[in-house]
């Protein structure tokens, strides 16, 4: 009994590794869950998921490049309750792996309120003295065929998407809400570069 087992852990760890090591099979899940209302606006956003493909090299002696396939949010949909529309923006071949938007002001905490407050991007967020929400968008993507990350803009209701810069880390970047800036941050040389954008 002791042995079958055995070979049946040994069986299922060999095909996880040839699924790792980019097989006919591979196919992975990174979508983001994107669900959330702007209470502002009267907003609710839901993510679009869709099926990406992108080459990359193999360890496999079979073959030089392999396909693989992955679950991405490419999109999202706004529904708009006031009017009973839908707005959508696509990104097509990247993947939606940060979302988030100013949701209200809270009295109590002196501070705004996130559709996702534990975030290590946003930071300065104290003390902040009464204001009416942003009307922005944040978002960032990734792209699988450079390997790079990109700082998205646009209004609540996906008018003026704008890309920000590009990025080679996802924690390249801070969302300062005292200041209402966008930061991206970069040693370089051993100087620090900073590039801020208002919003």
């Amino acid at each position: 009994m002791k042995k079958i087992l055995i070979i049946l852990i040994y069986t299922q760890v060999c095909i996880l590794a040839l699924k790792a090591d980019g097989g006919d099979d591979y196919f992975r899940i990174a979508a983001k869950k994107i669900d959330y209302f702007d209470p502002t606006n009267n907003f609710y956003y839901i993510g679009i998921n869709d099926t990406l493909y992108h080459q990359t090299r193999s360890f496999s002696k079979k073959e030089n490049y392999i396909t693989k396939r992955i679950l991405a949010t490419t999109g999202f949909g706004i529904y708009d309750f006031n009017n009973n529309t839908t707005t959508y923006v696509h990104f097509d071949t990247c993947n939606i792996v940060g979302f988030w938007f100013e949701q209200y002001y809270s009295e109590t905490e002196k501070k705004i309120i996130f559709n996702e407050n534990y975030v290590s991007q946003i930071v300065n967020n104290f003390e902040i003295p009464f204001r009416k929400v942003s009307n922005k968008l944040f978002i960032l993507t990734y792209s699988y065929e450079t390997e790079k990350n990109k700082l998205w803009t646009c209004e609540k209701d996906g008018a003026n998407l704008k890309a920000i810069t590009e990025l080679d880390s996802p924690f390249d970047f801070r969302i300062d809400i005292f200041n209402t800036t966008i930061m991206t941050i970069k040693i370089f040389n051993k100087e620090l570069i900073i590039k801020r954008w208002g919003y």
